[in-house]
């Protein structure tokens, strides 16, 4: 029998990579600080206090962080499938 062990490992590599990605995106929005400089104002803010200033920015962050985790977990389920019902090649 052939349990694909390949396709199992190269799955679960790029779920994980995944998962990573947008688990970066959230780290760099929420806790990466941003300095700069308005007419000799110093501001220090984070992403996230950027995109709420308009909506549409605010969802943006919230889809380019969710759309790799949503990924992720579509290779996990894959990866499931494949360990309980593998084809043949």
């Amino acid at each position: 029998m052939n349990y694909f062990k390949t396709e199992k490992i190269l799955i679960t590599i790029g779920a994980i990579i995944f998962m990573l990605m947008g688990l970066g995106i959230w780290v760099i929005g929420n806790y990466i600080p941003l300095e700069f400089d308005i007419n000799g104002n110093n501001f220090t803010v984070n992403y996230w206090d950027i995109a709420r200033v308009s909506m549409s920015g605010y969802w943006l962050w919230g889809i380019f962080g969710a759309i790799p985790c949503v990924i992720g977990l579509i290779g996990f389920v894959c990866r499931r499938f494949l360990s309980s019902n593998p084809k043949k090649g």
